[in-house]
């Protein structure tokens, strides 16, 4: 095997790559991944299911590049057996995209998501241990997305299931998704390990200041889906706009619409000329749509507060980018952001999908910018001590290396 490099050899499997044209939390992840690790002495790979020209700066290889050209049997083959096909053939494209880094640089270890079980196809194919990330198992994230619990459903939920079972290692970012990935499947899941995801680094200077924000801006940053409570976010601005005429929300995040419970979807535009009647309350809200991520920042330092209102999050990587930067934050009691955030010390948590309770707290630090300024700064050492990069990166190497040394172990009894 031909090595080209030194150092342990780590590669990712992300759904898009960079991150400032496929957002995602699993590409956020990475990104703050990607340095630590190589400051560490690691080469870190990344192999994407979809790619932009920008991504030439990172070690990036196209999975498009090793995807079959389908002909008219296969789309026939494909109609009638349907998901298990088209998981089966994404998981070739993966595998031989990863067959071609082990070759170059003899890859170490790989980590990728549990979406639709697709390590357990690599498992099968690589010559390499497998760790999975519960970056969003389907059985939590589609149930908060309100998806029907139909045949496609239960498919995926049970595909992620057996990938999950067959991983080689398992890392949760939170200790309950890891906790209720353990429950609904019933397995021990024994080499699993909770690693939160890393925090970006801010020096003092460049942080969230109550003298430079608007005091009459809230900030929202996340699709307009179920999931994130993009709805919430906005019926909360609705209680609070008669009160307070200056009050803005400006909501960052492309538009994946809502199912309502009579079975109508909106979209963002709809659901605010609905929830918002009056129309100076509605010329208030600021629709921005999909945004670079190294635009986030400063959206961020502008803002008075922070709102993230998700039903469910693994981790909740939105939170913690505004907390690195010292933002008074309102998050949902829920999943990871629970985990996150340290309730009246380093943010405000509030019951997931209440937006009676997100509005009365975003009413209460709008009252008190000295409490919502000193939520901000406890918030930024916070992440300093518990999310650096560094720290979790050799949190990440000390477990890759563990489950090298158990899978090199395994190969060698067979």
């Amino acid at each position: 095997m031909n090595r080209l490099c030194r150092g342990i050899q780590v590669a990712y499997m992300a759904p898009g790559w960079p991150p400032d044209k496929q957002p995602s939390g699993i590409n956020t992840h990475i990104l703050q991944m990607h340095p630590a690790l190589m400051e560490l002495g690691a080469n870190v790979h990344i192999l994407a299911q979809r790619t932009e020209e920008s991504a030439v700066a990172y070690n990036v290889t196209r999975i498009s590049d090793y995807r079959r050209k389908h002909g008219i049997f296969d789309a026939a083959r494909t109609r009638v057996t349907g998901q298990v096909t088209r998981v089966r053939d994404e998981a070739i494209a993966m595998s031989e995209a990863a067959r071609h880094v082990q070759e170059l640089y003899g890859l170490d270890v790989i980590e990728m998501e549990e979406s639709f079980g697709w390590a357990g196809q690599l498992k099968h194919r690589l010559e390499a241990p497998v760790v999975v990330r519960l970056h969003g198992p389907w059985f939590l994230s589609g149930e908060a997305l309100g998806v029907r619990k139909n045949k496609t459903w239960r498919k995926r939920v049970w595909m992620e299931g057996v990938g999950i079972r067959l991983a080689d290692g398992i890392t949760a970012p939170s200790a309950d998704v890891l906790e209720r990935t353990r429950r609904y499947y019933g397995i021990a899941l024994e080499n699993a390990v909770v690693i939160p995801d890393p925090a970006p680094l801010h020096s003092y200077k460049s942080r969230w200041s109550d003298v430079l924000c608007n005091h009459n801006e809230l900030l929202f940053i996340g699709r307009f889906d179920r999931l994130k409570g993009g709805d919430v976010i906005i019926d909360a601005f609705a209680q609070l706009a008669a009160n307070h005429k200056s009050l803005r929300l400006r909501f960052v995040g492309p538009d994946r619409g809502i199912l309502g419970d009579n079975g109508m979807r909106w979209s963002i535009d709809e659901y605010v000329r609905q929830r918002i009647p009056d129309l100076q309350a509605r010329r208030r809200v600021e629709i921005v749509g999909t945004t670079p991520y190294a635009a986030l920042d400063e959206m961020r330092r502008r803002a008075y507060l922070t709102v993230v209102c998700s039903r469910y999050e693994t981790f909740g990587n939105t939170a913690v980018e505004a907390m690195a930067l010292g933002c008074p934050l309102i998050a949902s009691r829920v999943g990871g952001l629970a985990e996150i955030v340290e309730d009246e010390r380093s943010g405000l948590l509030v019951e997931p999908g209440n937006s009676r309770s997100l509005a009365t707290a975003i009413e209460a630090l709008l009252a008190d910018p000295a409490r919502a300024s000193a939520l901000g700064k406890a918030a930024a050492l916070r992440c300093e001590t518990a999310f650096s990069p560094d720290k979790i990166a050799r949190r990440t190497l000390k477990y890759y290396t563990q489950i090298i040394s158990q899978w090199t172990r395994r190969q060698a009894t067979v």
